[in-house]
Parts: C-alpha cells; sequence; structure tokens
C-alpha cells in the first residue's frame, strides 16, 4: 500500500512540476511554486516512485538496491544541470541555491504567482509519464502472476 501511494505522489507531482516547468527549461530560472521548494522537483518525484516501485516488488533486493541505483544515477544528472543553471544564470542562480533546497522540499518556502502561462504540449508530455508510472502496479501484479503459472521464471525470492 505505501508504494502504491509514492507512486501516485510521483505522478501527481511530476504532472504538477511539469506546470510550471513547461516549455521554460534552460530558457528561465523558475524559482515559484513547486521550485520554491525544491531546485529538483522531477528528481524528488521520481526517488519517490522509484521507492515505491521497490516496495510494491516485494523483494529486499529490490527494495534496497533500486532507490541506491537511482541515487547513483542522479546525483550526476544533478551536478551536471547545476553546473549548466550556474553557467546560465550565475549568481540568480547563486541567491536561489540559498533558498531552494536541492532534494529535501522546504514547504515553507513555497510562493506562487496568482497567474502563470501554462504550455498544453509539456502537460500532456506529463500526463503521459504519469500515467506510465501508475502502471507500474499492474505490471507487477502481472509478473507475479506470470511467475505464479510458471510462464515466467522466478529470479528473487523474498
Amino acid at each position: 500500500m505505501v508504494g502504491s501511494i509514492l507512486v501516485g505522489l510521483c505522478a501527481m507531482g511530476r504532472l504538477y512540476t511539469s506546470v510550471f516547468l513547461g516549455g521554460y527549461k534552460n530558457h528561465t530560472l523558475i524559482t515559484h511554486g513547486i521550485y520554491a521548494v525544491l531546485r529538483n522537483p522531477l528528481y524528488f518525484f521520481s526517488l519517490l516512485g522509484i521507492i515505491g516501485v521497490a516496495l510494491m516488488s516485494n523483494h529486499v533486493s529490490i527494495m534496497i538496491g533500486l532507490p541506491l541505483f537511482f541515487l547513483f544515477l542522479y546525483f550526476g544528472l544533478i551536478r551536471r544541470e547545476q553546473a549548466f543553471l550556474q553557467t546560465t544564470f550565475g549568481s540568480k542562480y547563486e541567491n536561489y541555491k540559498k533558498d531552494a533546497a536541492a532534494l529535501i522540499p522546504n514547504f515553507s518556502n513555497y510562493n506562487a504567482p496568482d497567474c502563470i502561462t501554462i504550455h498544453p504540449r509539456f502537460v500532456t508530455n506529463a500526463f503521459k509519464d504519469a500515467i506510465w508510472w501508475l502502471a507500474a502496479l499492474p505490471i507487477i501484479e502481472l509478473s507475479e502472476y506470470l511467475q505464479e503459472i510458471k510462464i515466467i521464471p522466478v529470479f528473487f525470492v523474498g
């Protein structure tokens, strides 16, 4: 159940994040909305989703390995992204880094304008992304069923 909740939060959070980011990435430093709370909200919500999928698997090795693999992979991406933002936005990004946490949200910083421009194409893409996260539970359940009826082999136990 906890895994399903985390995957749901991941899907909703990534969609919400895309509302603020869509169409502006690499051109404008977004510092409002969820970006006032976190510098890397897409990675944060993806981490929640990965932990959720790992928990849904009911396999200890996956519960430990999948989040660790994600962290290993994404810390490099975060470092590269920060270097790009530092080069592109300079002191504006330095000031932003002082206010917004890298990966653990600080909800007391939340602020958003009354109105923002949303690009439907990016929200549509984020919605499609969210659907794949929500497909995790049925895919895991299907694979467990196929293992039970011996159509696919069992690779991990417990």
